[in-house]
C-alpha cells in the first residue's frame, strides 16, 4: 500500500513539473517576457507550498519550521517568565519582544519567505530519500522475478 502511495506521489511530481515546464515554456515564447519570469519565478514558491500543503507530512514540516525560527523568540519569553522579578528576567522578556517585532514586521524580516524555503528544500530531501528507496525496492523485486 505505500509503494502504490509513493507512486502516486511521484506521479504526480512528474504531472507538476510538466506543467511548470509547459507554464515557462509558454512564457518564454512570449515578447518582451522578462518580468513575466520574473514574476514567475516570485510566486513559485508559494504556488508549490499552497498546492502541497494538502500532504500532511508538508504542513507539519511547515510547522515544525515555524516553530524553529521564531525559536529565539518564545525561548526569550520562557527564560523572562521563569526568571519574572529579576532585572535579567526582565531584559530576556524585552530582547524576545523586540525579537517578535522584527520577525513579524512587514518591513523587518522576510519570515515567511525563509520557513516556506526550508520547507521546500527538507520535502523535496524527503521526497529524493523515499523515491529513492522505492526504486532500489523495486529493482531488487524485479531482480527476484
Amino acid at each position: 500500500m505505500t509503494k502504490e502511495r509513493i507512486e502516486i506521489e511521484k506521479e504526480k511530481q512528474r504531472q507538476y513539473e510538466i506543467k511548470c515546464q509547459g507554464e515557462k515554456t509558454r512564457i518564454k515564447c512570449q515578447k518582451h517576457h522578462f518580468f513575466k519570469l520574473l514574476w514567475y519565478y516570485i510566486k513559485k514558491p508559494f504556488v508549490w507550498l499552497f498546492a502541497n500543503i494538502k500532504d500532511w507530512r508538508t504542513a507539519v514540516i511547515f510547522g515544525i519550521v515555524c516553530i524553529l525560527v521564531y525559536s529565539e523568540v518564545w525561548v526569550c519569553w520562557l527564560l523572562g517568565i521563569l526568571s519574572w522579578n529579576t532585572e535579567r528576567g526582565k531584559w530576556v522578556f524585552g530582547v524576545g519582544t523586540t525579537f517578535a517585532i522584527w520577525w513579524l514586521s512587514p518591513a523587518g524580516s522576510p519570515f515567511l519567505l525563509i520557513c516556506i524555503s526550508l520547507t521546500i528544500l527538507i520535502k523535496t530531501l524527503f521526497n529524493k530519500i523515499r523515491f529513492k528507496k522505492l526504486n532500489e525496492e523495486s529493482k531488487i523485486e524485479s531482480k527476484e522475478i
